[in-house]
């Protein structure tokens, strides 16, 4: 029989590994260019890639703890609940930076020049 938690481990393995190799291709893409103007796309891309990583790493800690939860390791709800909440909070912040930059980008794009 398939054991469903890890099915369910695997496909967030294969999901942050995909993450990962797309920020380190963007990331690239940044350092590559050495222009100025772009120090201030440098900086934002910078913050917001800190807080993928950060909302990443609390959703891991988050899964972690749900899981040795379930199989008896950990008696403590309170940390698992807590943990959860943590990682929900991050990924709200992470989705709203998302959100507002691509709205200022769009600001940007519709000015005439």
């Amino acid at each position: 029989m398939i054991n469903p938690l890890n099915t369910n481990i695997n496909v967030y393995n294969n999901y942050n590994n995909s993450v990962s190799k797309l920020l380190n291709n963007i990331s690239n893409n940044v350092n590559d260019t050495n222009n100025d103007s772009n120090d201030a796309f440098k900086a934002i891309f910078d913050a917001a890639t800190k807080a993928i990583t950060e909302a990443d790493s609390l959703q891991k800690a988050s899964d972690t703890a749900t899981i040795n939860f379930i199989t008896g390791e950990d008696d403590n709800i309170h940390s698992v609940l807590l943990a959860q909440e943590k990682a929900l909070i991050a990924l709200q912040f992470t989705t709203e930076i998302t959100n507002k930059s691509l709205e200022a980008y769009n600001e940007i794009m519709r000015m005439q020049i």
